[in-house]
């Protein structure tokens, strides 16, 4: 097998890699790393297309690597989401993984990231340059697109709150370590609009 197919076949997992905060919320056949991935890519088409103070071309590459180190280690919650968590825990099949400091899920992140890049040479570089460029958020079109995952978060919360009556995402709309990390003005206000029609149910 070719290192490109190879490559292809190991981000392939973020298919059957569910979202670790639904399944804690309860959330009936939760969405998958790569489900979150491709709507977030798509936001980043529709909100980026007339912003001139941002290449798009970046954005939208940086939008579908942005997890895709998940493929290599699953969607980690950190010591201090496990705590918060409590006994919602008990819903994640494999708990054992979960749990560690964030400087250990950067590391474990890194490696993941590393060993996805030797498949692609040069090619392989360039998506670990964005993926690190994406974590350190100091461009605009890091911050932008942290700002577009964010929305697409806020809209899938909405979503599974309409859909599943029994589940309360709540929390999520009230934690402030979200609302800090939307540096995008223009995409703070697409999701004030979804609060606004959260109002509403």
């Amino acid at each position: 097998m070719n290192k490109a197919i190879e490559f292809l076949v190991e981000i392939g997992k973020l298919k059957n890699t569910e979202r670790t905060g639904w399944v804690v919320e309860g959330v009936k056949s939760p969405e998958s790393v790569s489900d979150h991935s491709f709507r977030t890519a798509i936001a980043v088409m529709v909100f980026g297309k007339d912003r001139k103070d941002l290449d798009l071309n970046r954005c939208l590459k940086m939008a579908l690597v942005h997890d895709i180190a998940e493929s290599q280690i699953g969607d980690v919650l950190v010591d201090w989401k496990v705590k918060g968590h409590g006994s919602k825990m008990d819903r994640v099949a494999d708990k054992s993984k979960h749990g560690i400091t964030q400087e250990e899920k950067e590391r474990k992140e890194m490696e993941g990231m590393e060993k996805l890049a030797s498949f692609l040479g040069d090619s392989g570089k360039e998506i670990t340059d964005i993926w690190k460029e994406y974590e350190e958020r100091k461009t605009k079109e890091s911050q932008f697109v942290k700002s577009v995952e964010l929305f697409e978060m806020f809209l899938q919360a909405w979503e599974y709150e309409k859909a599943q009556p029994g589940v309360d995402i709540s929390r999520w709309f009230q934690d402030q370590e979200n609302w800090v990390k939307i540096k995008d003005e223009e995409m703070k206000k697409q999701i004030l609009e979804i609060v606004e029609e959260r109002k509403k149910k």
